[in-house]
């Protein structure tokens, strides 16, 4: 078998679980344990950081000129910064009889964390954004994870170590081999997730492998999946249908995409073993008219606005979360109905881009997109309508689902700072706005040199098209 054809790759797989009073209280126990790790790493890093920058800032006082890199580098290693293994004594139980109740691992699990927050810190400050700041500490940590041991599963009954059972509703079945398991809770809602790994053969998932798990049995399900007949399938569709009837209309909730993008009538693959791609395709994004995306095929995605369309919603939702008395009853419904309205646009962005990175992934041999991020600073999101609508498109995510799923499905996924044809269209939509607004100027002077009032309302329309204006 050519490593080609068979690789391996990260999968998650996220359940709703319903956990009992007294797990529900054990758990946020050691979420607020986590907090207390949490807060303690990240203070000693950054105490760590900021003395580090004061001696370096003292060197240049003294010297009286800019530092160079190599003396920066000297003084780093003379005051450096602790690493995770330098951290690993902030939760050794022997010394911190406190932990002693909770899972070793994932009290690990927050230091990597915690480490690589500080290694995103870094980059970014390496990247000259001045107005970074360190992470900062919290009160509850979110999150528990757990590895190789620790955790049991036993049908639809998820078991932890030191925190109790919680009841899944497995909607679909794990593939792979489980590598990582995390509990989270958002605004009463918990969820499980399941790291796997998973073994890709010609852009589908292999069979169902045995997995390594703290039970006694392997894990392994044995029901068929939804939506399919096969169990081999991964709930595959395994059949071709042509696009007017998964894009087209709108109106049947129970096809793929409700999303009108596309008008050709050509068949497309969705699943199965042998999909038949077409050639390349090269994404640019539209960042003005509207415009989501276009592709070098000439499909333009307007842009859905899950976050602009609803915003007069939210000035309700905000003005009534204000008049409630802090931290009252009513506040705190307020507050509840407002944390689901954010829920509520995060879930419709995230199906959206997950249909257009799937149908992508899946129709084409080789993607090619614009790199992100590009020269443009995001400022003033809620005053400015363009930069609220970068914040709202979500570009970046999209481009790491689009990367998930060209790995998943075999497609080659490629990066690219510029592309040849949509220079080409700038190059030509400028020119073309420039020879309307020749013209434009030409009647502006004529209409105030005679004093031609009704002309103006003309004019101001002519200015508006000429915004529009795109090739």
């Amino acid at each position: 078998m050519n490593s080609d054809e068979n690789k391996t790759i990260r999968k998650s797989f996220k359940y709703r679980c319903y956990p009992n009073a007294g797990t529900k209280r054990r758990t946020f126990r050691a979420m607020y344990i986590q907090g207390e790790v949490w807060s303690n790493a990240t203070a000693q890093k950054s105490r760590a950081w900021f003395a580090q920058q004061d001696a370096i800032y003292l060197a240049g006082k003294n010297a009286g000129r800019e530092l160079t890199p190599e003396e920066k580098d000297v003084i780093k290693k003379q005051s450096p910064i602790p690493t995770f293994y330098d951290q690993y004594s902030l939760i050794r139980k022997r010394e911190h009889p406190q932990y002693c109740k909770f899972d070793a691992q994932s009290l690990q699990n927050v230091l990597h964390k915690v480490d690589s927050s500080f290694k995103s810190f870094f980059a970014l400050k390496k990247n000259g954004q001045p107005d970074v700041m360190p992470p900062n500490q919290k009160r509850i940590h979110r999150c528990l994870a757990y590895r190789q041991s620790g955790w049991k599963l036993e049908g639809n009954n998820l078991y932890l170590s030191y925190i109790g059972k919680f009841h899944l509703k497995l909607h679909r079945p794990i593939i792979g081999k489980i590598k990582l398991i995390s509990i989270t809770e958002n605004n009463g809602k918990w969820y499980a997730s399941f790291s796997c790994e998973v073994n890709i053969l010609s852009g589908t998932c292999n069979p169902v492998s045995k997995s390594k798990s703290a039970s006694a049995d392997d894990l392994r399900q044995e029901y068929a999946p939804s939506g399919g007949d096969e169990p081999e399938k991964a709930s595959t569709y395994n059949k071709r249908v042509l696009a007017s009837e998964i894009f087209g209309g709108g109106d049947d909730p129970e096809k793929a995409s409700t999303y009108n993008f596309l008008s050709s009538g050509s068949p497309i693959a969705l699943g199965g073993d042998d999909p038949e791609k077409a050639g390349e395709i090269e994404i640019a994004f539209g960042l003005r008219d509207n415009v989501f995306i276009i592709d070098s095929a000439g499909f333009i995605i307007e842009h859905p606005e899950f976050y602009g369309s609803e915003l007069d919603k939210l000035k309700r939702l905000n003005q009534n979360l204000a008049q409630k008395k802090y931290r009252s009853e009513n506040w705190y419904k307020a507050r509840n109905t407002l944390i689901k309205w954010h829920e509520r646009i995060e879930n419709k962005r995230a199906y959206f881009l997950w249909n257009l990175a799937r149908y992508y992934a899946k129709n084409f041999e080789k993607v090619t997109i614009q790199k992100w991020p590009l020269n443009k600073e995001i400022k003033y999101a809620i005053d400015n309508k363009t930069a609220r609508r970068l914040c709202d498109g979500a570009y970046g995510k999209f481009i790491q689902m689009l990367k998930h799923k060209c790995n998943e499905s075999g497609t080659e996924f490629i990066e690219r700072k510029e592309l040849s044809w949509q220079t080409e269209i700038e190059r030509l939509t400028e020119q073309a706005k420039m020879e309307e607004l020749t013209r434009v100027l030409r009647e502006s002077k004529k209409a105030v040199n005679r004093k031609y009032h009704a002309r103006f309302k003309y004019l101001e329309t002519a200015c508006e098209r000429l915004m529009m204006l795109r090739i």
